[in-house]
């Protein structure tokens, strides 16, 4: 797989107009497949192309560049016909139980049905698809902060802090009076609206109770060994 023919084909199988015995390939056939699109991608098959290399052929890295693309989209379609394993953690499982209020389902959902780093891939590409432009949250909180003025937009940079913990909280009640504080500012807001209301005091109550949870999460596991008399060996 050291010439523009072979990526011809690679393509045509990709886009589904490759010859039938190809379109129909195992996993174990597709796997072989795509170990040879990675050996393309060494020095003695760009070696190999470039003494091959006739007019209007693509470049040594332009080449290389689309094989290892390829190979991508080839693992995302393999990675959405396969039986894949999920990974929960613990508070996943008490969110989809009811027991966590404050996780976001809608986001919970897409995590899980894009998990991993060919989950992502997939989803840039359904995106793609669709023609939708995946934006993070929390630059987007960030932009209806900025709207609503210099003032939200500082609390919601303290909301960070606790997330990220470099600004600790004490106890509850000091958590609590901070979101109270942050969120009444928001709503008083005359220039957001009420989807962006709701979205931003979202925001901002799951930063707090992230960090906050964060920061005294082994006191949660100390309380359990006391009150269950089983030692916690990894934390």
């Amino acid at each position: 797989l050291n010439s523009t023919d072979d990526l011809e084909l690679v393509t045509a199988i990709v886009n589904g107009s490759g010859t039938p015995k190809k379109e129909n390939m195992t996993h174990q056939a597709r796997d072989e497949f795509v170990n040879q699109l990675e050996g393309s991608t060494s020095k003695e098959g760009i070696r190999s192309h470039g003494k091959r290399k006739r007019n209007g052929s693509m470049n040594k890295r332009d080449y290389v560049d689309s094989i290892r693309t390829q190979r991508i989209i080839l693992q995302i379609d393999d990675f959405k016909c396969k039986q894949e394993s999920l990974r929960f953690s613990a508070s996943q499982i008490a969110a989809m139980a009811g027991f966590h209020p404050f996780t976001n389902l809608a986001k919970l959902l897409m995590d899980l049905v894009y998990q991993g780093r060919l989950g992502q891939l997939l989803l840039q590409r359904d995106a793609e698809l669709l023609n939708i432009e995946m934006v993070p949250e929390n630059d987007i909180i960030k932009t209806i902060a900025k709207k609503a003025g210099p003032n939200i937009t500082k609390a919601l940079l303290d909301s960070f802090d606790v997330c990220k913990g470099k600004k600790k909280l004490k106890n509850t009640s000091e958590a609590n009076a901070m979101k109270d504080d942050i969120i009444t500012k928001v709503k008083s807001s005359h220039v957001l609206s009420k989807a962006e209301v709701k979205q931003l005091s979202e925001g901002i109550e799951f930063n707090v109770n992230t960090g906050f949870g964060k920061i005294h999460e082994n006191d949660a596991l100390d309380f359990y060994e006391r009150k269950c008399g089983w030692e916690i060996t990894e934390r």
